[in-house]
């Protein structure tokens, strides 16, 4: 999205340019402020709230991981596990049920989350 809102802007200044008197240039640049604005809001809602994002993704990949050990199948399980640590999330099991974080920022804010199994 974000580069389409550049394109655009560069669209809307070749288009200002070939124009001898503004013909919509400032209306045009106002709804692309619009859309940044939006953009912006919702860049910053999905980085506030990742848990609850990742959180409906997980529980389901979670539990066919928890089915797959629970069965032996022990290289498929580690699989799911190496596939989501490469996605920046990390398991940790214990007896409770499996722990995820994704991975810390530098100052260590983000702590684990517990998925009931």
């Amino acid at each position: 999205m974000a580069e389409a809102m550049v394109e655009l802007e560069t669209v809307i200044a070749a288009w200002s340019a070939d124009m001898e008197e503004d013909q919509g240039g400032e209306w045009a640049r106002t709804v692309l402020h619009g859309m940044i604005h939006l953009l912006a809001r919702q860049a910053r809602r999905g980085m506030a709230e990742p848990e609850h994002t990742l959180a409906r993704i997980l529980g389901p990949l979670l539990d066919l991981r928890s089915r797959l050990r629970a069965g032996g199948d022990w290289d498929l399980a580690d699989e799911l596990r190496d596939a989501l640590a490469a996605g920046g999330i990390r398991l940790h099991d214990t007896r409770d049920g499996t722990e995820w974080r994704r991975h810390e920022r530098s100052d260590g804010t983000r702590g684990p989350i517990r998925i009931q199994e």
